[in-house]
């Protein structure tokens, strides 16, 4: 529950490789929704943020290594309130992806007292 997230991503993904689920086909875009939003959860998260060009945008100010080369990358971008809005329903939407993945396989997601075989 602590661990980074792309860190997890990279967890459910492998455990999807090496248990494909047939009921579950969608798993890859769950797995690549998961990595757009990651990015995005990084500079919302750890960003320094300014004042856009208007009143109704912020301009985050952030540096992340690339994962092709570990290059600093310099995040070129606003967010305003239809985009936040739109992100935390596209954040939703992942959200109820991975637990039908997990549900699916016939586990209760943990945390929940939804259907399923309790993991611990």
């Amino acid at each position: 529950m602590s661990d980074p997230l792309g860190g997890l991503i990279r967890q459910y993904e492998k455990a999807w490789a090496q248990n494909p689920e047939p009921k579950f086909p969608k798993h890859e875009s769950v797995v690549s929704d998961l990595k757009k939003v990651n990015v995005h959860r990084n500079v919302l998260c750890h960003s320094s943020w300014q004042r856009g060009s208007d009143n109704d945008t912020g301009k985050p100010r952030f540096i992340r290594k690339s994962s092709i080369d570990k290059k600093p990358e310099i995040f070129d971008g606003t967010y305003n309130v239809t985009d936040l809005g739109r992100l935390r329903q596209s954040t939703r939407e992942i959200i109820a992806g991975v637990m039908n993945s997990v549900t699916l396989r016939g586990v209760q997601f943990p945390g929940s007292s939804g259907p399923g075989k309790p993991v611990w």
